[in-house]
């Protein structure tokens, strides 16, 4: 004899936040701008990501002690969200890393604002960001 249990919550639970809509990236570039700040050598790096949703970008500040040496091998790891339906921060810190890593914040402040429904507000034009960029880097 098989019994079957259902249960029923007063409120309804409440929608997972870790869940994105379906979104492929075709084309991934990052500029690496310097902050000029005489006390410390930051730097600003931006993301434009050309997806099936549109345009999306972001911006993080990266600190002095976590500027790489080599900037191609360092973005090496966002080569794995290229080409990938992102569909979740499970999925997403799988290819990135940690949550908390970087790469995985500024890819996921770019599709934060798909999923906010806004539409990016692009800092500078991608010509005014390979002019002062001290570096560039384009996956796709």
């Amino acid at each position: 004899m098989s019994v079957q249990m259902t249960a029923q919550t007063l409120e309804p639970l409440p929608l997972s936040t870790n869940r994105l809509p379906s979104i492929r990236i075709r084309r991934l570039e990052l500029f690496i701008l310097p902050i000029d700040d005489n006390l410390r050598a930051d730097c600003r790096v931006h993301l434009l990501l050309a997806t099936d949703a549109g345009p999306l970008a972001a911006e993080l500040v990266l600190e002095a002690r976590e500027m790489p040496a080599d900037w191609v091998t360092w973005s090496y790891r966002l080569r794995k969200v290229v080409h990938t339906d992102c569909r979740d921060d499970i999925a997403l810190e799988r290819a990135l890393g940690d949550r908390g890593s970087f790469h995985c914040r500024l890819v996921r402040a770019a599709l934060q604002l798909y999923i906010d429904g806004q539409k990016p507000a692009l800092l500078k034009t991608r010509a005014a960001l390979i002019e002062l960029a001290s570096s560039y880097i384009c996956l796709f």
